[in-house]
Protein backbone atom coordinates (compact mmCIF):
# COMPACT_ATOMS: atom_id res chain seq x y z
CA UNK A 1 0.00 0.00 0.00
CA UNK A 2 1.43 3.44 -1.45
CA UNK A 3 -1.00 5.81 0.20
CA UNK A 4 -4.14 6.16 1.98
CA UNK A 5 -6.82 8.21 -0.89
CA UNK A 6 -10.28 7.46 0.62
CA UNK A 7 -12.88 10.20 0.41
CA UNK A 8 -15.11 10.14 3.53
CA UNK A 9 -18.30 10.23 1.17
CA UNK A 10 -17.56 6.53 -0.03
CA UNK A 11 -16.70 5.13 3.01
CA UNK A 12 -13.33 4.32 4.85
CA UNK A 13 -12.87 0.83 2.51
CA UNK A 14 -8.78 -0.25 2.33
CA UNK A 15 -7.39 -2.41 -0.38
CA UNK A 16 -4.42 -3.67 0.16
CA UNK A 17 -3.83 -6.19 -2.53
CA UNK A 18 -0.70 -5.88 -4.81
CA UNK A 19 -0.13 -2.52 -7.12
CA UNK A 20 -0.13 -4.97 -10.07
CA UNK A 21 -3.51 -6.81 -9.22
CA UNK A 22 -4.73 -3.33 -8.55
CA UNK A 23 -4.23 -2.01 -11.63
CA UNK A 24 -5.25 -5.09 -13.45
CA UNK A 25 -8.48 -4.53 -11.51
CA UNK A 26 -8.41 -0.57 -13.23
CA UNK A 27 -7.41 -2.06 -16.29
CA UNK A 28 -10.63 -4.24 -16.68
CA UNK A 29 -13.01 -1.05 -15.52
CA UNK A 30 -11.78 0.80 -18.53
CA UNK A 31 -12.04 -1.71 -20.81
CA UNK A 32 -15.87 -2.18 -21.73
CA UNK A 33 -17.49 -5.70 -20.72
CA UNK A 34 -14.98 -6.91 -18.84
CA UNK A 35 -16.27 -6.11 -15.81
CA UNK A 36 -19.75 -6.15 -14.80
CA UNK A 37 -21.11 -2.64 -13.87
CA UNK A 38 -24.15 -1.63 -11.79
CA UNK A 39 -24.66 1.98 -12.17
CA UNK A 40 -21.29 3.45 -10.51
CA UNK A 41 -19.95 0.08 -9.22
CA UNK A 42 -17.82 -2.24 -10.84
CA UNK A 43 -17.06 -6.06 -9.82
CA UNK A 44 -13.85 -7.24 -11.34
CA UNK A 45 -12.65 -10.77 -12.34
CA UNK A 46 -10.67 -10.69 -8.45
CA UNK A 47 -14.04 -10.49 -6.74
CA UNK A 48 -12.99 -6.99 -5.91
CA UNK A 49 -16.28 -4.30 -6.21
CA UNK A 50 -15.12 -0.91 -7.07
CA UNK A 51 -17.00 2.41 -7.02
CA UNK A 52 -16.17 5.71 -9.29
CA UNK A 53 -16.84 9.32 -8.01
CA UNK A 54 -15.94 11.71 -10.48
CA UNK A 55 -12.87 10.86 -12.17
CA UNK A 56 -11.64 8.69 -9.56
CA UNK A 57 -12.13 4.85 -8.48
CA UNK A 58 -12.21 3.76 -4.87
CA UNK A 59 -12.83 0.27 -3.27
CA UNK A 60 -15.86 -0.89 -1.73
CA UNK A 61 -15.51 -4.61 -0.81
CA UNK A 62 -13.85 -7.84 -1.89
CA UNK A 63 -11.00 -9.92 -1.73
CA UNK A 64 -7.62 -7.57 0.27
CA UNK A 65 -10.69 -4.61 0.87
CA UNK A 66 -11.27 -3.73 4.77
CA UNK A 67 -13.80 -1.43 6.17
CA UNK A 68 -12.06 0.91 8.82
CA UNK A 69 -13.55 3.32 11.12
CA UNK A 70 -12.57 7.18 10.84
CA UNK A 71 -10.62 6.49 13.94
CA UNK A 72 -8.49 3.77 12.37
CA UNK A 73 -8.41 5.83 9.40
CA UNK A 74 -6.99 8.64 11.25
CA UNK A 75 -4.16 6.66 12.84
CA UNK A 76 -3.05 5.51 9.47
CA UNK A 77 -2.86 8.69 8.05
CA UNK A 78 -0.54 9.85 10.59
CA UNK A 79 1.99 7.30 8.82
CA UNK A 80 2.11 9.56 6.25
CA UNK A 81 3.58 12.34 8.25
CA UNK A 82 6.75 12.92 9.51
CA UNK A 83 8.10 10.40 12.16
CA UNK A 84 4.59 9.24 11.55
CA UNK A 85 5.13 5.03 12.27
CA UNK A 86 6.26 5.52 16.03
CA UNK A 87 3.09 8.26 16.31
CA UNK A 88 0.92 6.10 14.14
CA UNK A 89 1.62 3.21 17.00
CA UNK A 90 1.52 4.93 20.14
CA UNK A 91 -2.28 6.16 18.66
CA UNK A 92 -2.97 3.14 18.01
CA UNK A 93 -2.48 1.78 21.78
CA UNK A 94 -3.33 5.07 23.51
CA UNK A 95 -6.43 4.69 21.55
CA UNK A 96 -6.78 0.67 22.62
CA UNK A 97 -6.06 1.20 26.05
CA UNK A 98 -8.90 4.25 26.69
CA UNK A 99 -11.62 1.29 24.66
CA UNK A 100 -12.08 3.74 22.07
CA UNK A 101 -11.03 1.25 19.58
CA UNK A 102 -11.84 -2.93 20.52
CA UNK A 103 -9.48 -5.61 19.79
CA UNK A 104 -10.31 -6.42 16.31
CA UNK A 105 -10.31 -2.79 15.07
CA UNK A 106 -6.52 -2.75 17.03
CA UNK A 107 -5.17 -5.83 14.93
CA UNK A 108 -6.67 -4.63 11.80
CA UNK A 109 -4.90 -1.18 12.14
CA UNK A 110 -2.05 -2.41 13.81
CA UNK A 111 -1.67 -5.18 10.72
CA UNK A 112 -2.29 -2.04 8.54
CA UNK A 113 0.33 0.12 9.85
CA UNK A 114 2.94 -2.77 10.12
CA UNK A 115 2.24 -3.28 6.27
CA UNK A 116 3.16 0.65 5.50
CA UNK A 117 6.20 0.08 7.56
CA UNK A 118 7.43 -2.71 5.75
CA UNK A 119 6.84 -1.13 2.27
CA UNK A 120 9.23 1.52 3.66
Amino acid sequence: MDSLSIPKKTGNTIVYADKKDINADIQEIREKGESIRSGNTFKVSSGRVYEIHGNSVHPVSGPKTINITSIEYKILALTKKEGGLPNAYRSLDIQYSKGIINKEQYDRTKMLIDMIRDKK
